[in-house]
């Protein structure tokens, strides 16, 4: 006698059992699996990054997104990247590749092509999150991270922080792993639909995608046009630098940084130019300055990294600057020239940090 049960049949004693719903799940996710490695090895045909919008991380942060498409180009275009220069806007706007390489060609007759990675709002708490996400991705032989008073001050990383420290992409460096997190990292085809969902339309692709490339042709530099005199400093900096106290955080973040030598990277740090109105506005002026250049100068030395000192050479006059604390092209040349060919000197082997001089 033959009897039903549940997809079953028993005969001659014995349970024979058919489980139609396990197949179809295993089915579906086959299908799945095949499907998201055709999508993965179609975003990362030509076709793709020509017509598709530069794949995101999912921050709030444009400016950020288009110097990490830009710097992927670049990777992808010339093989590896070979230097890169961290910061906040004060890096954006004051570091121009192109003269730091005629520095470095006039002291060592090489070349080191740089990418330019300041972002806006960024502190060295941010900076030092971001580094070590930059350096095992892009693996640079040198890290330059051009330093202001203004990046030990959290009130000025308000904005950055709530738009990329929360995300997966962020967390999985901080020890936080996910599936999002993980595919961020390692999946062009989640980049893309990061881009679609954060609101992109067709309408305003061209123009992002314009961004990026603009970026990446200039290395990731965004110059200014020099007002020809030193303006005044607006009163919201005013009032961020008049209660000026260095973040326990950024110092952490600057530990962050000089760590990545471990990874075989040379670390550098630089001292961004600021205007003199910047120091004065400071509390105690420029005896605050003062003392917090010694204690960088004291932790660089401890930590056996390269220090220069822009503001102790005079690099940059009054009419060189685009804003409060933003070099213009003029400024940012001079000023890159200037790095480059102290840099060289390293590279050769002839020094290891400059002697800091009295402020000019």
């Amino acid at each position: 006698m033959r009897r039903q049960l549940s997809g079953s049949i028993v005969k001659d004693n014995t349970l024979r059992l058919t489980w139609p719903i396990g197949e179809s799940v295993f089915l579906a996710l086959g299908v799945l699996v095949v499907l998201s490695g055709a999508l993965e090895v179609l975003a990362r045909t030509d076709f793709a990054r020509t017509h598709l919008p530069p794949p995101s991380v999912g921050s709030s942060h444009n400016q950020f997104e288009a110097k990490l498409a830009a710097l992927d180009a670049l990777a992808n275009e010339e093989g590896h990247i070979e230097c890169i220069v961290l910061g906040s806007s004060m890096v954006y706007r004051g570091f121009d590749p192109e003269a730091y390489d005629r520095g470095i060609q006039a002291r060592t007759g090489q070349s080191m092509s740089c990418f330019n990675f300041g972002v806006r709002a960024f502190t060295a708490s941010e900076a030092g999150l971001l580094a070590r996400v930059l350096v095992d991705k892009y693996q640079p032989r040198v890290l330059i991270y051009g330093i202001s008073v203004r990046d030990f001050d959290d009130d000025f990383g308000a904005s950055a922080d709530r738009a990329l420290m929360g995300i997966p992409w962020m967390q999985y460096y901080q020890g936080n792993p996910s599936l999002a997190g993980w595919l961020s990292h390692h999946s062009r085809a989640y980049g893309f639909y990061l881009t679609l969902v954060s609101g992109y339309d067709s309408g305003n692709w061209s123009s992002h995608r314009k961004r990026v490339e603009g970026m990446s042709v200039r290395r990731g530099y965004g110059p200014q046009k020099p007002l020809g005199q030193l303006p005044e400093i607006p009163p919201g900096v005013r009032r961020r630098l008049g209660d000026f106290e260095p973040s326990a955080d950024d110092w952490a973040g600057l530990q962050q940084i000089i760590e990545l030598k471990e990874q075989g990277v040379q670390v550098i740090l630089v001292e961004m130019p600021i205007p003199s109105k910047y120091v004065r506005i400071l509390p105690d002026g420029e005896q605050t300055y003062t003392t917090f250049i010694g204690a960088l100068e004291a932790y660089a030395r401890a930590k056996d990294t390269p220090l220069w000192l822009a503001n102790s050479e005079g690099l940059v006059s009054d009419d060189q600057w685009a804003d409060h604390h933003h070099l213009g092209e003029n400024g940012a040349a001079a000023f890159s020239e200037w790095l480059g060919y102290q840099i060289g000197g390293l590279v050769r082997g002839e020094e290891a940090a400059s002697v800091p001089r009295e402020r000019k």
